[in-house]
């Protein structure tokens, strides 16, 4: 799968928001200013944070807030590939 990527830059006073289709592969640990909201396409995703570590899979929805930890991994990898979108 390759990678969709859109953005939305409202005038003042409204919320921006970015929007990524992407594959997730091996553990990846980040923390950002703006919340995420993480929704599972395809696949079985490893989510691990501070409140502990859940298995999502397709249709299962997670939200991190502004500057929390966070990390995730396919559960289901491929050699080469990743199996797992959001």
């Amino acid at each position: 799968m390759s990678e969709f990527y859109a953005e939305h830059t409202p005038p003042a006073r409204s919320a921006a928001w970015r929007q990524y289709v992407y594959d997730i592969g091996s553990y990846h640990y980040n923390w950002h200013s703006p919340i995420e909201l993480l929704t599972i396409l395809g696949g079985s995703v490893e989510i691990n944070r501070a409140s502990g570590t859940r298995v999502l899979s397709r249709g299962d929805v997670v939200l991190f807030n502004s500057n929390e930890g966070h990390a995730t991994m396919s559960l289901e990898p491929r050699e080469g590939t990743a199996s797992a979108q959001a």
